[in-house]
């Protein structure tokens, strides 16, 4: 495991760690696009197993987030947009140097995919959690709770912080107040950004050719499979293979929106990530007709 600090495409320094195999099997490197709010040292047990399949992987922060975090979080200027088009492609820039780049993303990191200055440097892409985020996918519950985040909780913490002090609010890590407006907005959106007036990325979504394999989990109440399948109709030009869980047919009590990435849930969930990335090794990338398949084991 190597500490690292690299540049964003506008040198903004992102804490980083590579977690390197003691036995490579393959050139490349598998690149981990956290969720918001998600620190990379959330990923590491993650990390570890695929490094004992003999895989390179390279997890970093977001701006604003964990180890790529300002000393004064008021006022630091950070937002959704950075993340995507200047953190990971900076990231993704480091990791081309080391060869083919395979991309992991959970909730954000799937979507940011079509943010990319060039996602054609991504081979492949394996996502899990990756929806729209508006409350109208989720159950009535969960609904109360997300709509008292945005329009009570949320607004009133970050007026008194100047950003939102998720730790102490138990959302996860501290937010810019840019990312968390972001989230917000586009949260408030039934197709996400691409219901956002101010913005025109359909066209942007539909011209991604990367091969991607898309996850969700019966009990994600955050991303049901019917945002994933809205977000991931998105991506018009590629080949989607979608993979939709039930947690007691594999023997788990849970998975939720995080539970995937736990280490608990690892011998039942990650073989099925090393085994796209098996099969997207000599994958053709370019000209495939997008194909998404029924919901798998």
């Amino acid at each position: 495991m190597k500490k690292l600090t690299i540049p964003a495409l506008d040198d903004y320094p992102l804490g980083a760690v590579l977690h390197m195999a003691s036995a490579r099997r393959r050139e490349g490197t598998v690149v981990m696009a956290a969720a918001t709010a998600t620190p990379q040292r959330f990923y590491r047990g993650f990390a570890e197993f695929l490094n004992a399949q003999g895989l390179d992987v390279l997890t970093f922060d977001y701006r604003g987030v964990g180890d790529s975090r300002p000393v004064r979080m008021r006022g630091f200027q950070a937002g959704f947009l950075d993340w995507g088009e200047r953190d990971i492609p900076g990231v993704l820039a480091w990791a081309a140097e080391r060869g083919p780049i395979d991309l992991i993303g959970h909730s954000y990191g799937g979507q940011a995919l079509g943010l990319l200055p060039q996602p054609e440097r991504v081979r492949s892409l394996c996502t899990f959690g990756t929806g729209s985020g508006h409350h109208s996918y989720m159950p009535r519950a969960e609904q109360v709770k997300v709509l008292a985040i945005w329009h009570l909780l949320g607004p009133v913490a970050t007026s008194l912080a100047g950003y939102l002090p998720g730790r102490m609010l138990g959302l996860g890590e501290d937010l810019p107040l840019g990312a968390y407006r972001d989230w917000k907005r586009w949260c408030g959106f039934p197709r996400y950004w691409f219901d956002d007036p101010r913005l025109d990325f359909a066209p942007r979504f539909a011209a991604v050719k990367t091969p991607i394999c898309a996850i969700s989990s019966e009990d994600d109440r955050w991303a049901p499979k019917t945002s994933v399948d809205m977000f991931m109709s998105h991506y018009q030009g590629a080949r989607i293979e979608r993979q939709h869980l039930v947690p007691s047919e594999l023997g788990l009590a849970a998975i939720g929106h995080l539970g995937f990435f736990r280490r608990e849930n690892g011998p039942k969930l990650w073989p099925r990530v090393v085994e796209w990335l098996d099969r997207q090794t000599s994958a053709t990338r370019v000209g495939v007709p997008n194909a998404m398949s029924a919901s798998l084991p």
